[in-house]
């Protein structure tokens, strides 16, 4: 099942907010930007755009893939933006 055009679901990690839990959850875990993205298998640029607000389109499966190297369910991320 791909999410990756599902504009719904998307459009909930665009929301102020997101950006924020994961660099609060990112610095709770001691994680540098550079161990995080490392673990979730993404640049770390990336990860760095989307922490800053910069990334207005995050890829679900990017999402995910944070979400669980930060140990949470990517609807944690979701209900905090939304």
């Amino acid at each position: 099942q791909s999410y990756r055009n599902n504009d719904n679901i998307l459009s909930k990690f665009r929301q102020e907010g997101v950006d924020k839990l994961i660099k609060e959850l990112r610095q709770k875990l001691g994680m540098t930007q550079t161990e995080l993205a490392r673990k979730a298998g993404i640049k770390q640029g990336v990860l760095s755009y989307i922490e800053s607000g910069k990334t207005k389109n995050p890829r679900i499966d990017t999402m995910q893939a944070i979400a669980a190297a930060l140990g949470v369910p990517v609807e944690r991320l979701m209900k905090k933006a939304g």
